[in-house]
């Protein structure tokens, strides 16, 4: 899983990945590891023109505008419009992104009472940065590594099915698109060559009836760059709804967004510039990196596509949190890199700042997770399918749609300073209201059909010179957690033994200021 500032160069998933994330969330989970390595850091606070090698570049933008705001505007048009901002390359273009995004944008697809849409987008573009094909630089020697064991030909494509796959994925007719799923699974099925990043929200109505106001107002926002917008949102919903989406995408989330309002408007332009996330990208064919074994590259992509679109609805897929819980492995690391098992991937996880007041990520789920000088988590599992939408937040913020919490946390230091980890209820839509300003929350929700009452969260605190052990209930075992020492003012990671009915915090050194800890038991 990548920390949110290098992504050119790299690899992207575009069959599995969706841009503008699961239910709005900051997450695109089509991002992979590195394929090339390059200059850019295009989260860098200061500008770089190009590379010495001149194969990559970046430049500053700090331009925000609001587009026009478009009516009965029709399935297709709706697609084309969240589309056009992402370009990928080969064959089949766009159109590999197109299921996920329909699944994303269409909402009730048997409404009787309109197909019409209306569309309304906000942008703020910090930076702009690229490479150049074909690609003269430093390519990944890892990357190189996995290309020289990919086979030039695969053999047995008739007889190797997507569900022969699915069934059996190491069955000796699949022995080739095997070492290719292994592949795309690392380094995705393009490399990210161009990438605008700042920050969108977009408001999706379908519209049954509609009045628009033509009230507009010019507003100054201050922040790290002064920039004129365009402050309509408010007068931009007038009418019935069907229904209503919203996405942020870049920044953080404030009350009132999902009403229009302009000073929570105001307030995510400003704080785009901290969080900022992709809002433009192309996504270039990776037959630029293989050589030879580009049409066997091509065959293989055509065969991911299929295999993905039958993998969706297999029988192997988990049907409750509880039976993924099961086989979920918690990977824990204070170094700021965690990646799961090779059998495994990632499907949440976040990172913490060490030190204090605490900050917080989300992860991108299905590749490793990167930061540094950090303590990283990443909840890891087999079964493909099984979706968890994943939030932190500084403040109370439900989950999206119609999703309920499955498990999470607030991390706070209370009134008498001492560090504090409470765990969040199951099945409520968000965690309660934070206990302190310097909190952060993480939660990951999924469908109230899938939560299932088999499994129970448990939490706790200790400070100075004290011992705490956390116990499951009668008949239940640890199936993942963590704990967290703050030595002098830095937190510090142990992970709890999964198998076992407790899991300790300890701090009895005269280092150790207090602790907390976290853990599922099943």
């Amino acid at each position: 899983m990548r920390y949110f500032s290098d992504y050119i160069g790299l690899g992207y998933d575009a069959i599995f990945g969706n841009p503008f994330g699961s239910f709005g969330q900051n997450n695109d989970a089509g991002y992979r590891n590195p394929i090339v390595e390059t200059s850019v850091s295009i989260g860098d606070k200061q500008p770089h023109d190009q590379s010495p090698n001149n194969q990559s570049w970046t430049r500053e933008i700090a331009t925000c505008w609001l587009s026009d705001t478009r009516e009965d505007v029709g399935d297709e048009d709706l697609l084309h419009d969240l589309q056009n901002e992402f370009q990928v390359e080969g064959p089949e273009s766009n159109e590999i992104l197109e299921a996920n995004i329909r699944s994303e944008s269409n909402g009730d697809s048997n409404s009787i009472y309109t197909k019409k849409y209306r569309i309304a987008k906000s942008f703020c573009a910090i930076k702009e940065s690229g490479i150049v094909l074909p690609y003269k630089g430093t390519i990944s020697s890892v990357f190189l590594k996995d290309v020289e064991n990919l086979p030039k030909e695969i053999a047995n494509l008739g007889t190797c099915t997507p569900d022969v796959y699915i069934a059996e994925p190491t069955h000796e007719d699949c022995a080739d698109i095997h070492m290719w799923m292994k592949f795309f699974k690392r380094y995705g099925t393009h490399i990210t060559t161009r990438l605008v990043i700042g920050g969108q929200i977009i408001y999706i109505d379908r519209v049954v009836t509609a009045e628009k106001s033509t009230n507009t107002q010019h507003k100054k926002v201050e922040g790290d760059k002064n920039v004129s917008v365009v402050d309509d949102f408010r007068a931009m919903m007038n009418g019935t709804r069907e229904s209503h989406q919203m996405w942020v995408i870049g920044g953080f989330y404030f009350t009132g967004l999902e009403h229009n309002d302009s000073r929570a408007f105001n307030k995510w332009l400003q704080s785009v510039w901290k969080r900022p996330m992709p809002i433009r990208a192309n996504f270039s064919s990776l037959d630029h990196f293989l050589g030879e074994k580009g049409d066997s590259y091509h065959h293989a992509l055509s065969f991911y596509r299929n295999f993905q679109n039958v993998a969706n609805g297999h029988s192997l897929n988990y049907r409750t949190f509880s039976q993924m819980l099961k086989e979920m492995v918690m990977v824990v690391a204070d170094n700021g890199f965690a990646r799961c098992p090779s059998d495994m991937v990632v499907v949440a996880g976040f990172v913490i700042t060490k030190s204090i007041p605490i900050s917080i990520d989300t992860c991108i789920p299905s590749s490793d997770v990167i930061r540094d000088d950090a303590i990283a988590v990443a909840l890891c599992a087999k079964g493909t399918g099984f979706t968890l939408t994943a939030i932190e937040s500084k403040n109370s913020r439900s989950c999206p749609g119609d999703l309920v919490v499955a498990f999470g946390f607030q991390l706070f230091v209370d009134q008498s300073s001492a560090l504090q980890l409470t765990a969040c209820p199951s099945g409520r839509r968000d965690c309660g209201s934070m206990p302190s300003r310097d909190g952060v929350e993480w939660k990951a929700c999924i469908q109230r059909s899938l939560l299932d009452s088999s499994f129970s969260p448990r939490s706790g605190a200790i400070l100075h010179r004290q011992y705490k052990t956390l116990g499951c209930p009668d008949s239940q075992k640890v199936v993942s957690g963590f704990s967290l020492r703050r030595i002098e003012n830095k937190l510090v990671v142990d992970k709890c033994l999964p198998g076992i009915k407790t899991c300790s915090i300890r701090c009895g050194s005269e280092k150790c200021r207090d602790g907390a800890a976290y853990m599922l038991c099943l």
